[in-house]
Parts: C-alpha cells; sequence; structure tokens
C-alpha cells in the first residue's frame, strides 16, 4: 500500500467515524432545543392575555348578599347565580363590541369567570384598562409541573382519622373534582370512581380540538400525576375511598416539558363552577401553581384571585398544593389566594419536608413525602411533593361532607383547619396546624347541625364516548295530544222502568303479540349523540 493510499484509506476512516456520531449529535440537539423552548400552541397560547373584568360593587358582592356559601345544601335555589352570570356575558359582549372584536375568531370567554382571553394581535392593553369595563389585564403564562423526589414512607395515621367503621364509609354520597394532567379512568384501581370527565386546551391537545368532555377525556398518556393524586383521594386506599370524583385535565407534554396555561386552567374552573350544581361538588383540588413567591395574599396579583372567589361561591372549597420551591416566607399561585387552603407537606416523622414552601398565611400541612397510589399504565408508584398533600385535604373535606351532608361549605373551610397538633417547621420556627380528621369532625359536631336529609350515594360512572359517532339529526315523535271527551247527554227517566236484563259476559278478545321494540340505532346521552352499533348494524344489513 503506497503513502497516498494508506493517506485516502484514513481520510474515509476519519469521516465514517464523524458520520457515525452525527445521528446522535442530531438528537442531544433536538432535546436540548426541546428543553429550553417554552410550551408552543400554534401561536394559540402564548399570543393571548386574560382581561379580568370589572364588576359593579353590587354584583361583586352579590355572594355575600345571598351567602350562597354559608346555606344548607337544600336552600341554595338554583337563580341564585343567574344575575351574575347573565352581567358577565353581557359584559363580555358589550367589550367586544368596544374593542371591535366582532369579527375575532379567537376570543375565550368564560360562562360563569369574569375574564376573557383576547389575543394579543387585537389586545390594546392601555385601551383595555381605560375602558372602564376592565379590571385588570395578564399575560397568559406557561407554569411547569413540578416534582421532587421521594424520601420517607407514608402513614396515613399522620392525619388522625375516623373510627374504622366510619372510614370504611369514607366519602360515600360526596364528589370532589380535580384540575390536573389528566386521570387514567380505566385503572382497576379507579374503576366506577370517575364520574366526569373534561380536557381543555387552547392548542387542541384535547383529541385535536380544544375541549371535549365524557369517558376518557381525561386520559393522561403516559403522564401519573393525576392519576396519583385521585387515587389518594379515591383509590381503594385513599382517604375518601366511598367518593367520586370529576376530573379535568388542563396539564400538557410538550417535549420534555410539562406544565400548564392560564387560559386553560381559567377554563378548566369555568366547568367545574357549572358542574357543581349537577354534582354537587364539594371540593376542588388544585396540585398545581406558578414559580412567583407571594409573602402575603395575592388576590389582586394574580389572574386566579377572582376565578378562585367565584368557586368558593358557588359552594366549592378550593384546596392548593403550597409549592416546592423550599420558600421559607411566600407561597406560589394560587395557593397564595385567600379564599384557599393552602397545604404544606410533612415527612412520616411529623416534620416538614425541606422542599415544601411555608408562610405566615399557610393553612395546613398533610402527609406529602413517599406517597404510593395509582400510576400509570397500571399499578402503583411512590411519589413526594406539596401535591401529594394537598389531596389528603381534598379527600378529608369529602369525609366530613359524608359524615356531616347538612355542612356548608364556609363551615367546612372552617373545620378543616382545626388541629390538635401544631407541626413547627425548624427552618423558621413557624407553628403550622397538621390535618386531624378526628378534630375537625369534632368542630362539625359542636356546631348541633340540622339532622341530615335522605342521602343517595353516588352511581358508578356510565362511559359516555368522547365523541358522538353519528352526527345525522334525530326527529322525536310527535306526542297526540289527548281527545277532549264530549259531554254527555242525559237520557230520559221512565216512571216505571223496566228490569234491566242482564248483559252477556264478553268474550275476553285475543291479544295480537306485541312485536318487540327494536333498539334504536342512535340516541341521546347526556346531551351527547351515541351510535348503537349493534342495531346500526342490523338497520344497515351488516353482520357483526
Amino acid at each position: 500500500m503506497t503513502i497516498a493510499t494508506q493517506a485516502m484509506t484514513a481520510i474515509k476512516q476519519k469521516t465514517y467515524q464523524q458520520r457515525a456520531w452525527l445521528p446522535l449529535l442530531q438528537t442531544i440537539a433536538v432535546v436540548i432545543a426541546c428543553w429550553f423552548q417554552p410550551l408552543q400552541a400554534s401561536n394559540t397560547q402564548d399570543d393571548y392575555v386574560i382581561v379580568e373584568l370589572a364588576l359593579p360593587a353590587t354584583l361583586d358582592n352579590v355572594a355575600k348578599n345571598t351567602a350562597a356559601n354559608d346555606k344548607r345544601p337544600d336552600q341554595v335555589g338554583d337563580g341564585e347565580w343567574l344575575s351574575f352570570n347573565n352581567y358577565i356575558e353581557a359584559a363580555q359582549r358589550d367589550l367586544a363590541n368596544d374593542m371591535g372584536w366582532q369579527n375575532v375568531a379567537d376570543l375565550v370567554s368564560y360562562q360563569h369567570l369574569p375574564y376573557m382571553a383576547v389575543p394579543k394581535s387585537v389586545a390594546n392593553t392601555q385601551a383595555l384598562l381605560a375602558s372602564g369595563k376592565v379590571a385588570k389585564v395578564f399575560p397568559n403564562e406557561f407554569h411547569l409541573t413540578k416534582q421532587t423526589s421521594t424520601q420517607l414512607p407514608q402513614n396515613l395515621q399522620l392525619i388522625s382519622p375516623l373510627p374504622a367503621t366510619k372510614m370504611q364509609q369514607a366519602g360515600r354520597g360526596v364528589t370532589v373534582a380535580m384540575i390536573d394532567d389528566g386521570v387514567l379512568s380505566s385503572h382497576p384501581s379507579l374503576q366506577g370512581k370517575i364520574v366526569a370527565e373534561a380536557c381543555v386546551s387552547r392548542a387542541k391537545q384535547c383529541q385535536d380540538s380544544v375541549f371535549v368532555e365524557g369517558y376518557g377525556a381525561a386520559d393522561p398518556g403516559d403522564q401519573s400525576h393525576g392519576t396519583h393524586i385521585a387515587g389518594i383521594i379515591v383509590g381503594p386506599q385513599g382517604v375518601a375511598a366511598a367518593s367520586q370524583l370529576v376530573a379535568v385535565k388542563a396539564n400538557f407534554r410538550s417535549g420534555a416539558k410539562i406544565g400548564f396555561y392560564d387560559v386553560d386552567v381559567l377554563s378548566a374552573i369555568d366547568w367545574v363552577v357549572a358542574q357543581q350544581r349537577r354534582y354537587d361538588i364539594a371540593a376542588l383540588n388544585l396540585s398545581l401553581g406558578d414559580n412567583d413567591e407571594y409573602s402575603t395574599h395575592c388576590d389582586d396579583q394574580t389572574v386566579y384571585g377572582s376565578a378562585i372567589k367565584r368557586a368558593v361561591q358557588a359552594g366549592i372549597v378550593v384546596v392548593v398544593a403550597a409549592g416546592n420551591e423550599h420558600r421559607t416566607n411566600g407561597l406560589i399561585s394560587p395557593a397564595c389566594v385567600s379564599d384557599v387552603i393552602s397545604v404544606g407537606a410533612v415527612t412520616a416523622n411529623r416534620t416538614v419536608a425541606d422542599y415544601s414552601n411555608t408562610s405566615a398565611y399557610l393553612s395546613l400541612l398533610a402527609p406529602g413525602d413517599n406517597i404510593r397510589s395509582t400510576g400509570v399504565p397500571s399499578g402503583t408508584l411512590e411519589m413526594s411533593g406539596t401535591s401529594m398533600a394537598a389531596p389528603h385535604v381534598t379527600a378529608s373535606i369529602a369525609v366530613l361532607k359524608s359524615q356531616y351532608p347538612q355542612a356548608t361549605s364556609a363551615e367546612l373551610r372552617r373545620a378543616i383547619v382545626q388541629s390538635r397538633h401544631q407541626v413547627q417547621d425548624i427552618r423558621t420556627g413557624r407553628l403550622t396546624p397538621l390535618l386531624d380528621l378526628t378534630a375537625s369532625a369534632q368542630y362539625l359536631e359542636n356546631q348541633k347541625l340540622p339532622p341530615p336529609q335522605p342521602r343517595e350515594s353516588n352511581a358508578p360512572a356510565q362511559p359516555v364516548p368522547v365523541t358522538p359517532v353519528y352526527t345525522a339529526p334525530v326527529t322525536h315523535p310527535t306526542i297526540p295530544k289527548p281527545a277532549v271527551p264530549k259531554p254527555a247527554v242525559p237520557k230520559p227517566v221512565l216512571a216505571n222502568p223496566a228490569p234491566a236484563k242482564p248483559k252477556p259476559v264478553p268474550t275476553p278478545a285475543k291479544k295480537s303479540p306485541v312485536k318487540a321494540k327494536k333498539p334504536s340505532c342512535a340516541e341521546r346521552v347526556d346531551g351527547i349523540l351515541v351510535e348503537n352499533n349493534e342495531a346500526c348494524a342490523e338497520q344497515n344489513g351488516i353482520d357483526w
């Protein structure tokens, strides 16, 4: 081999080695790009601002005037909030007209919350604030879902549960809600426990749609955060195993990132408020938050202030994780809102977890370390964080509501923070109450609540398809009006009537066989048109 040939061979080998590394380098570059790029939403998420409507004093105080959250369940009428919701709809319409948004296709309006979400391209912040119809304008921010490492084993006895005979029926007849990254409702430990599901995403990550609801709508994909939380609440070993759950998916994956946009969580809260009357939702769990720090209550500083207030006014106790940023003098949003129950985490030996945020206004502590619960795609797994502590409180509210069904949401909020155990945070020396179900129940017992009304247990959830498979219009048969009988003409009365002849006994007529009614090819279930595959196949001549 000549020197020239050897040189050419060496160059070829070096080139081959460089090319062999190329796919790996390209993969690394893609991963880095995904990690450092925020979640994109086809220019529908980052390009929004959130507008909070200004409410007149009479509407802003409507909850105080009607005291809806201090009324017994049988005292709140369906029309209590009609004026509030009508005002929101009219205010949204008027603002859109004033700002010239009549032809803007991507406006987001909320049914029960005083907000709108508007594309940045048509949102003039100065004009909005000067209109007199807008209280605040917020950016539509993206927030990462945060978790921590595991440490010590969890012990459910930390929350001082009720006697075993009562805990066996814990939460029966009560429904709570959660907003997270979805729930695997087909998990063996959760089957029949999820009574309603929904998914909201302006990025159309809900089966290529902005919003879907029905069985399977909150499918979590490969994420376990929400499914784990659901197990803490309603799983076989959960705190309120006999209760049921409404699940909303608003957190999504994009590349290496998982998180949520404010506009989606607001839509999720709006939907939960809309479902409160239907499912009698007692509490809402929010194991999510931003990365900001608030040393005092933040009602006027965060986009969630009025949204949380509206949920509480609707009779829902809102429970929020305090956050896992190791902070000792501030909480994240929405845990910083004054109307919520904010929850930090303790370890199995009743010490505050070092990652758990705390502040002078933190409401409560609950178990959050190394909690074993339901996972995806099956079985169980252990997770830690204030995200795991919050559902212990949410489930405890369900337990209290099942034992004291006449308790109002305001009474439940006062009861849940009662405790015989104060835990000192060694980082600050501050004392915070530890979740204590026995003390909470005793508080409600002392209130001498009215006798409970008969209460039916929740029925297992019926699978409802997320999207209809048959969309042809259905015509309903016209029900004939009943014939009005003609007035009877009186017969003349004879002076000496002849004895009446005995009437022959009528022979029973033979009944013609009743034909079996064919099942309908399509019918409506909760407003959704659903196809009966077998019936449609029979009508269409298809052999299954």
